[in-house]
């Protein structure tokens, strides 16, 4: 094309200045006769693309899991061109765990239903009964596991709770089909709130790691950045072992476990290996002793427990006000 060529090199096709090499030194651009001019090579280049960011990904995910903090050093040491970046990392592996969670009802660690809200002892459970009751105009006194039992009597349940005298069957039961219709609206918006909210505990653990290094005296110059890669990388790790988990209890259940005992083996499997995955993951980044690494990390663990509480109480609140 006229004008093109110059006698130093090649004209950048984005920003006209002259590129020497394969790319524009001012914009980034390839060189135009290093890109695709047919269809063979545009469809050459794509697949070549695709299988590259498959390897980054594979790469970067058996890093993560099999060498704990491994991969943080690397980005933190500037080794980034073969490994995917740490929030696109979480962004890919939350997309994975939505989809999990979407096929399978479970876990609902980050997704908890209308139901969880009102009757799992949550920090808000009397605030989510009372905005709900007035939501759905229940009747005084009302409550959805007495308006269970209820509807479970009148069905000829004989194992139902005894109905109290003072509440009359009609409002109590009209209240509960409102309910239901409800809980199908905040329950949808909650899923899809639950997929970009669950981010807020990245800057929450960041806090945490940024703090366990400010007592152990290990604090550097690139410590912020640190703290945030590794709570984001952790958090990514989290996510990864949820499904398993899940899936073990679930198979326990069917061979005669307890709900119960199921729940309580799905927390000890989550968080006992997180705990172990985390000290071999804070001993690699900040260099520190086994006890200490250890005592971090279940210093972390425990607060994960507790941010689970916060998120939960964010997560309702938005859904609620989203569903008006």
């Amino acid at each position: 094309k006229p004008g093109r060529l110059t006698p130093d090199g090649e004209r950048c096709p984005a920003c006209q200045s002259v590129v020497r090499g394969r790319f524009c030194s001012t914009c980034g651009e390839k060189a135009l006769h290093r890109q695709a001019q047919t269809t063979w090579e545009f469809l050459k280049r794509g697949v070549a693309r695709l299988l590259d960011a498959d390897s980054r990904l594979l790469r970067s995910l058996s890093l993560l899991l099999f060498r704990p903090g491994a991969l943080t050093n690397r980005f933190l040491d500037g080794h980034r061109s073969h490994y995917v970046g740490p929030l696109q990392l979480f962004a890919i592996v939350n997309v994975a765990f939505v989809v999990f969670v979407s096929a399978t009802g479970g876990p609902v660690t980050f997704r908890n239903g209308l139901h969880y809200h009102l009757t799992a002892s949550y920090p808000h459970e009397s605030v989510a009964q009372q905005w709900v009751s007035n939501h759905i105009g229940a009747p005084e006194g009302w409550a959805l596991e007495s308006a269970l039992a209820l509807e479970d009597s009148l069905q000829g349940d004989t194992s139902a709770a005894t109905i109290a005298p003072e509440e009359t069957p009609r409002p109590a039961l009209e209240a509960l089909s409102r309910y239901r219709a409800y809980a199908d609206a905040f329950n949808q918006q909650a899923g899809r709130l639950s997929e970009a909210l669950v981010f807020l505990f990245i800057p929450a653990l960041a806090g945490l790691f940024w703090g366990g290094a400010a007592v152990a005296g290990t604090l550097t110059d690139r410590r912020g950045l640190a703290s945030i890669v590794q709570a984001t990388h952790f958090m990514t790790v989290f996510l990864v072992l949820l499904p398993p988990a899940y899936i073990l209890t679930d198979l326990l259940q069917v061979f005669g476990a307890s709900e119960r005992g199921g729940q309580v083996l799905f927390v000890l499997v989550v968080f006992g290996s997180a705990t172990v995955y985390l000290s071999l993951s804070t001993r690699r980044v900040e260099r520190t002793s086994w006890p200490r690494s250890i005592g971090q990390s279940a210093v972390i663990l425990w607060s994960l427990l507790f941010m689970q509480r916060i998120y939960t109480a964010i997560l309702f609140f938005v859904a609620y006000v989203l569903t008006l």
